[in-house]
């Protein structure tokens, strides 16, 4: 069981294999809710994609408000919502219904990436103008309209997000370089870098750096770093390595200097197609937490020597699901100090 002041969570992407349905990957992803809690684990996020091969889950409130009746205590939120499409009141109301549902059980994650193609993006921002707001004003109104703290100098002054929850959902950032942890050292939110989506270790280290040096520089309490890591539990170090084997990021680059994480090749060179642009992808391996029980529990105790987290969410990608439950159960079963 994960009971310790080390926490682990899960953050889940709704994956869905080869053979599986949308249908499929979103009942796997209710299951996977209920053993989380049933483990111990302290979170449960999902994840925001569009018109993805192989992930489903394309509308966290949605799915979110489905996990928060079938279980009874585990905290439930958004892994992130990719806040550069919507309207920050929007979100606000979205998450104070959920709040006002389930009191202290409520996260709300934001994610700084599109979740999809260009063609998704235009889609979801049709009819919008995406440079009306940037994506750190809209992430500073977001928070005041959740805490009902919005400016009186700012043109909306006085409407609320309604309902007004009495436990308002936890605002997290999450995020793969620099500028992301700057922006919430800057704003005061607890920070979660997506090593899933970025495997560069030197990357890592120093938006890990800045955000805690910077943090208790900007006049707030307590630094909170947290990290998303691909980790793979199996019976045996063999096991574990040929599910690690499978898992790759893509890295492109375009042009104009915008860089996105894809998982396979063929996804990388169909961004690059829809943008337009001229573009160049780098490939890097997984660098996936893997092993048995004893060899992860080093790996990761290895990590929380070297940074500063008390909270560590787990990604998942093994394609088969009963070997996906199977490592969540084996890492729930290690011992922290």
């Amino acid at each position: 069981m994960c009971r310790s002041k080390f926490k682990l969570s899960i953050l889940d992407q709704s994956p869905a294999a080869e053979s599986e349905s949308g249908s499929d990957a979103i009942a796997h992803t209710i299951f996977l809710v209920q053993k989380a809690e049933a483990l111990g684990y302290h979170r449960f996020w999902v994840a925001e994609h569009h018109d993805s091969p192989r992930h489903m889950g394309s509308s966290p409130e949605v799915l979110i408000s489905h996990l928060l009746a079938k279980t009874n205590s585990i905290r439930i939120g958004s892994g992130g919502v990719m806040l550069q499409h919507y309207s920050p009141y929007k979100v606000a109301e979205n998450f104070n219904v959920l709040a006002s549902l389930c009191p202290g059980r409520v996260d709300l994650g934001i994610g700084r990436g599109p979740g999809g193609l260009p063609k998704t993006t235009k889609a979801l921002q049709q009819g919008n103008d995406p440079g009306i707001n940037s994506f750190e004003d809209k992430l500073i109104q977001l928070r005041q309209y959740i805490h009902d703290d919005i400016e009186p100098e700012h043109p909306l002054y006085g409407i609320k997000a309604k309902p007004m929850p009495e436990v308002p959902a936890d605002l997290f950032l999450l995020g793969t370089s620099l500028s992301s942890a700057e922006l919430a050292a800057h704003i005061g939110l607890p920070y979660v870098f997506a090593v899933f989506l970025n495997s560069d270790p030197s990357l890592m280290n120093e938006a890990l750096k800045y955000y805690s040096d910077n943090y208790h520089n900007n006049g707030y309490s307590t630094a909170q770093p947290m990290l998303a890591l691909p980790i793979i539990v199996a019976e045996s170090e063999t096991e574990a390595a040929q599910y690690a084997s499978e898992i790759i990021i893509v890295r492109i680059t375009l042009a104009s200097g915008r860089t996105f994480t894809v998982f396979s090749i063929e996804a990388a060179e169909e961004l690059g197609r829809q943008s337009n642009e001229e573009f160049t992808y780098e490939i890097q391996p997984g660098s996936v937490v893997h092993g048995t029980k004893d060899i992860v529990q080093q790996k990761i105790n290895r990590i929380r020597a070297s940074h500063p987290v008390e909270e560590i969410f787990a990604v998942t990608a093994i394609k088969s699901f009963e070997k996906r439950v199977r490592s969540y159960e084996l890492l729930s079963e290690i011992s922290w100090d």
